[in-house]
C-alpha cells in the first residue's frame, strides 16, 4: 500500500506540472475566496526516543509509515495570502514490548490554523504554510501481564498502566504545490511536518491496592511528517 500511495502521488505532480506549463488554462484573477481541501498520503511518525527497559521488558520505540487524511477549509484574504482550519488524522504509532509479544497503539489528531502565502504562475500555484497545531495523543489504559515481572518470590505480577491522554501545541510547517483542473479545482501535492517535543521515559509505581503501576512521560509527542495528494475546490 505504501508504494501505491507514493505512486499515486508522484502522478500527481507530474501532472499539475504538465496543466501549468502547457499553458492551457490562462492566467487570470480567481473570484472564488473560500475553498475546501482534502489530503491523504502516507504519514512518517518518528519516535525519537531510545529503547527504555523496565524490569526486564523493554519498550521498544517503531516508527510507523501508514495512512494519513487530512481536511481543510481555507479564505482567500489576496490572491497570494490565505488563512487555513484544518483536522488531520494519523493512524498513530506503536511501541514493542520484547520479549512479550504486544503492541502499545497510540492514536495521533491534530487540529491546525495555518497562515498559507502562494505564489501564482498561470495555472501553477506553489504554497508554503506554518502555524499552530493542537495535537490530541492518546493510549488510555492497558495491562502488562508477565513472568518477566517478578516480585519478592518468584511469583508472577501483573502490571497496570495508564498513558495519560495529552494536548500539545505545535509548529507545522507545509510546503506543496497544485495546478487548476478546472476554474473550482485544483490538484496537487504537500509534504508537511508537525515538530515533536521531549522525551519518552518510563518508571515502576505503585498503584491502586499496592499494584505495580506503569507510570509513562505524557510530556512527550513523536515528529510527525507526510507526503500527499490534495484536491481543493473552491466556491
Amino acid at each position: 500500500m505504501g508504494l501505491y500511495r507514493w505512486c499515486i502521488v508522484s502522478f500527481t505532480l507530474i501532472s499539475c506540472l504538465k496543466l501549468a506549463f502547457a499553458g492551457k488554462v490562462e492566467m487570470h484573477t480567481n473570484p472564488f475566496k473560500f475553498y475546501v481541501e482534502t489530503d491523504m498520503g502516507q504519514q512518517n511518525i518518528h519516535a525519537n526516543t531510545q529503547s527504555t527497559v523496565v524490569n526486564n521488558v523493554v519498550f521498544m520505540p517503531s516508527d510507523r509509515k501508514d495512512l494519513m487524511e487530512r481536511v481543510a477549509f481555507g479564505y482567500l484574504v489576496v490572491p497570494f495570502l490565505g488563512v487555513e482550519a484544518g483536522a488531520t488524522f494519523f493512524s498513530g504509532y506503536a511501541y514493542k514490548l520484547a520479549p512479550l509479544e504486544s503492541n502499545i497503539n497510540h492514536t495521533l489528531l491534530s487540529f491546525e490554523f495555518l497562515l498559507k502565502g502562494i505564489l501564482n504562475y498561470k495555472s501553477l500555484h506553489v504554497f508554503v504554510m506554518g502555524g499552530p497545531a493542537l495535537v490530541y495523543s492518546s493510549v488510555g489504559g492497558f495491562h502488562v501481564s508477565s513472568g518477566q515481572f517478578s516480585g519478592e518470590f518468584g511469583e508472577v505480577l501483573e502490571i497496570d498502566a495508564h498513558w495519560p491522554t495529552a494536548y500539545f501545541v505545535r509548529p507545522e510547517a507545509r510546503v506543496g504545490i497544485s495546478a487548476d483542473v478546472t476554474d473550482q479545482i485544483q490538484l496537487g501535492a504537500v509534504y508537511g511536518m508537525i515538530f515533536g517535543i521531549g522525551c519518552f521515559q518510563t518508571s515502576i509505581g505503585i498503584g491502586q491496592g499496592d499494584q505495580p503501576e506503569l507510570i509513562v512521560n505524557h510530556q512527550y509527542l513523536p515528529t510527525m511528517q507526510y507526503l500527499a495528494a490534495v484536491v481543493t475546490f473552491l466556491f
